[in-house]
């Protein structure tokens, strides 16, 4: 009977909502079911918004899906919500630079060299983000050459240096964090070449 005890203490467990739906988002994203696990992961965001790992299964799903505006977008929420999040910063680079937003990706991977200056694919992307498309750049300046423009072959020409002046700074950062890396090294030997560095 109810005299018999005193003292009754009334627990409540921890909700474990949120854990459900990053577990059964996951699962779906596992399972290759992209449509279904942003499906949960916009439920579960109603309920926990700007939760870090629902928002990161959902990007997941969007770019495993081929929705590459989506993923940005989703990008971009984490960056606001998390600034300092310098993964997040570097993905949304590539993903701007894969969809030739090439301003915004060069500030994204800034930003992240801004919070991680150690960050090596950061300067890597932005050494090849500012040299531009150097294969077509050659050919252009090659075409220009041999139909005799010579203006516009040696307008192209100086602003191929310009260019490849701009990236060293990030090729010779890339270079003190990776010094053995001989991709890098070789490189720079081109860019100097290109500027006439001789030194």
């Amino acid at each position: 009977t109810a005299s018999d005890y005193s003292d009754f203490n009334i627990e409540k467990s921890k909700s474990v909502e949120k854990e459900l739906y990053q577990m059964n988002a996951r699962t779906l994203y596992n399972l290759k079911r992209y449509d279904e696990s942003i499906n949960i992961t916009n439920k579960g965001l109603a309920k926990f918004p700007n939760d870090p790992t629902l928002m990161n299964i959902k990007g997941m799903s969007y770019y495993a899906s081929g929705k590459a505006s989506e993923f940005i977008d989703v990008l971009k929420a984490q960056v606001a919500s998390n600034p300092k999040d310098f993964e997040s910063w570097y993905n949304l680079g590539v993903m701007q630079n894969s969809a030739k937003q090439t301003a915004d990706a060069e500030n994204s991977f800034k930003k992240t060299i801004e919070i991680k200056p150690d960050y090596i694919s950061a300067y890597q992307n932005l050494t090849f983000l500012v040299m531009g498309d150097d294969e077509n750049a050659i050919k252009e300046i090659e075409a220009n050459k041999k139909s005799g423009k010579t203006d516009l072959y040696n307008k192209m020409r100086e602003e191929r240096r310009t260019r490849f002046a701009n990236a060293i700074p990030y090729a010779e950062k890339w270079h003190n964090l990776d010094p053995n890396n001989i991709e890098v090294v070789t490189l720079l030997k081109g860019l100097y070449i290109t500027i006439q560095n001789e030194a």
